[in-house]
């Protein structure tokens, strides 16, 4: 199986690292995983047999889309079956543009529960954010194959 995650990890492209490792197990398992995550800067793009890492090198506010734009070319390359998000917020948008007309399918995990009133706590900042996230979350997760 042709596996791509969306991560938020940038440990991954630590050779020692924990995560690194699991990631591994994890492309034994699978067959072929590619993994794009946001990197330290002077990390590059990683081959370890059938385990890929793609580094994204971009400002916050425009990593969505280089996420997005990164993960389309990936799956059209490599004919992607499955992709998994680490969030149903920016990194499963990106991962809905990614697959638009691509037979794929969407695994979306849920690490934090976005619905409970303490989500939007916090200051202006934090709230509106999360306010926006929620709403990112009730377009992607209707839309994925497994959570």
């Amino acid at each position: 199986m042709k596996v791509l995650f969306i991560s938020n990890d940038p440990t991954i492209f630590d050779d020692g690292s924990a995560t690194r490792a699991r990631m591994r197990a994890y492309a034994g398992a699978l067959g072929e995983l590619h993994i794009i995550s946001p990197a330290k800067k002077g990390a590059i793009y990683i081959q370890e047999g059938n385990l890929f890492l793609y580094p994204v090198h971009a400002w916050k506010i425009f990593r969505m889309y280089v996420l997005a734009r990164k993960a389309r070319g990936i799956c059209r390359e490599y004919e992607i079956e499955l992709i998994s998000t680490q969030d149903p917020f920016e990194q499963g948008q990106a991962a809905l543009y990614a697959m638009f007309g691509i037979p794929t399918k969407l695994h979306v995990q849920v690490h934090t529960d976005f619905l409970s009133p303490g989500f939007l706590e916090g200051g202006r900042r934090i709230r509106f954010l999360n306010t926006h996230r929620r709403k990112i979350a009730d377009h992607v997760l209707p839309l994925a194959s497994g959570i």
